[in-house]
């Protein structure tokens, strides 16, 4: 498939089959991350893989951000729902970015890190594999920071990276027609 294949067609997966994929495959998406452009070569990422132990201690925070955002107690068969989203994915890599203290800086090496994670999701869909980036309020509580050992003074947390084999094939999502609205030409 081409690279322009690959971008067109790569899609946020929701819904995870529960299946394993090789830590081979996770491993060439992390090196094509790694390869992602980045000003002034600061090389501002880092990335977490996240196993199923540490995955399952995120259960207690996410349930108690849900009831906060319902502001009712959780409806039956959320507490499985909501555990399944975080334990069935086969990987989970989280991507911090080094915190710089220039805040140009810091927007460029944001823009790296999205880069690679944009880098690592392209090489997953090359070999058959989804994914989905979050970065939710799950992302950055402090609980759950404290168990990746991510120390907010030092890194920001770009993301979480979801990875597996679909479920089922995403859709499409019907994008506007690329026209003056997103491209201008200047004499």
């Amino acid at each position: 498939m081409s690279i322009h294949d690959l971008i067109r067609t790569r899609r946020t997966v929701q819904d995870f089959a529960h299946t394993e994929v090789d830590e081979a495959i996770v491993d060439r998406a992390l090196a094509a991350a790694h390869n992602a452009p980045c000003h002034k070569l600061t090389w501002p990422w880092r990335f977490t893989k996240v196993g199923r132990a540490t995955r399952e201690a995120f259960v207690p925070t996410a349930l108690e951000l849900q009831s906060l955002k319902r502001s009712a107690p959780l409806p039956a068969g959320a507490v499985d729902k909501i555990t399944a989203k975080l334990v069935n994915p086969a990987w989970l890599v989280v991507v911090t970015q080094v915190r710089a203290d220039d805040p140009e800086r810091r927007r460029e090496d944001y823009a790296a890190c999205a880069t690679a994670v944009q880098n690592m999701q392209l090489a997953l869909h090359a070999e058959g594999v989804g994914s989905k980036w979050g970065s939710g309020g799950l992302t950055r509580h402090p609980t759950v920071l404290d168990m990746l050992g991510v120390d907010g003074t030092l890194e920001d947390m770009v993301g979480f990276i979801w990875i597996g084999h679909p479920a089922r094939e995403p859709k499409p999502v019907p994008r506007p027609a690329l026209d003056a609205t997103f491209v201008r030409s200047l004499p």
